[in-house]
């Protein structure tokens, strides 16, 4: 009997230190909720923006980044006939030609647009040429290390981008 006693005694001392415990948590959690919904644009859109003066030979181009576009990195590519050459000049020397394209060094954001690629037409300047001068841009999301730090772009990654 003295046994049934003192093992009563402790299961009722665990049973109310059982208690206080919980207790004890709820005093240390916190409970949050929260409702509504709020969109957040995560795309990567830019725009060529062209001048090309009449009776001039040159293309000036820059591109820009849209209003809510995520910063990027930018690339560019221009055609033409075979009759017409394309020679390229970097106004600011930030675009690189590497290959068929010409590569701008800095991110590109909405405050900041690329400076000028000068696209010259070499062809005999006369009023009789008939030709068009297609210039094409790419660009991809800038990626940052742990660091904060911009890596490098990656132009093999492909995302898909869905648009309202």
């Amino acid at each position: 009997m003295k046994k049934m006693t003192m093992y009563l005694s402790i299961a009722s001392l665990c049973l109310i230190a059982m208690v206080g415990v919980q207790e004890t948590f709820a005093y240390f959690t916190t409970y949050a909720e929260a409702s509504g919904q709020k969109r957040i644009d995560l795309y990567s859109d830019t725009t060529i923006e062209e001048e090309f003066p009449e009776g001039s030979w040159t293309k000036r181009i820059s591109v820009k980044a849209e209003e809510n576009s995520i910063p990027v990195w930018v690339r560019v590519r221009a055609f033409s006939g075979t009759e017409y050459p394309l020679q390229f000049t970097s106004v600011s020397g930030k675009w690189v030609e590497k290959g068929e394209y010409w590569y701008y060094q800095d991110i590109v954001t909405p405050q900041q647009p690329t400076d000028e690629l000068l696209i010259t037409i070499d062809a005999e300047q006369s009023e009789e040429h008939d030709f068009n001068v297609i210039v094409v841009s790419e660009s991809v999301p800038v990626q940052y290390d742990e660091s904060g730090n911009p890596l490098e772009a990656n132009w093999n990654e492909q995302i898909e981008i869905e648009r309202p």
